[in-house]
């Protein structure tokens, strides 16, 4: 597997940090939610994770916990086993050369893997009337999806237009 260091575009905001030195120190630990929003889409209410009323993947592994069912523990087995949420890469990330390492090609792959993971997950949960957390909510997936089949057609643009300026 390859790992990918990923530019520092935007400070992203996190609960509790003072300024933007201790918010870069904290950038390893934010990447991994996928519910951290830049600090000009944040509308002032608590990040997704942080909501009370909303139960995140940790919440229901918790309640799992001392669980003898053999149903349960391996629900929790199937929690701990999805992957962190895919981040969508940047216009810059991207060189445009149709290589098959491209960010896109790798972002849609990690996407396909973890709607598959999660629609698993999913379905375990629902059938064993647990509650879903929003990040492997089947809307949520969709959604994320749709967005990608949107941007295919203007990556390939891009693409063909960096070969054109090339010439």
């Amino acid at each position: 597997m390859m790992i990918r260091i990923k530019p520092l575009l935007k400070l992203y905001s996190v609960r509790g940090a003072q300024n933007p030195k201790s918010q870069i120190q904290n950038l390893h630990k934010i990447q991994a939610y996928s519910t951290v929003k830049p600090i000009s889409e944040t509308s002032g209410s608590l990040p997704l994770e942080t909501d009370p009323n909303i139960v995140s993947p940790v919440q229901t592994i918790k309640s799992l916990e001392n669980s003898t069912n053999p149903i349960e523990i391996k629900l929790k087995k199937q929690l701990r086993l999805l992957p962190p949420f895919p981040e969508q890469p940047t216009e810059n990330m991207c060189c445009s050369s149709g290589c098959e390492t491209c960010v896109w090609v790798i972002y849609e792959a990690s996407l396909k893997d973890y709607s598959e993971k999660a629609e698993k997950l999913r379905t375990l949960l629902e059938k064993n009337s647990l509650p879903v957390p929003p990040t492997i909510s089947k809307e949520s997936i969709e959604s994320h999806i749709s967005k990608l089949e949107l941007l295919k057609p203007i990556i390939e643009f891009q693409k063909f237009e960096k070969l054109l300026n090339s010439k």
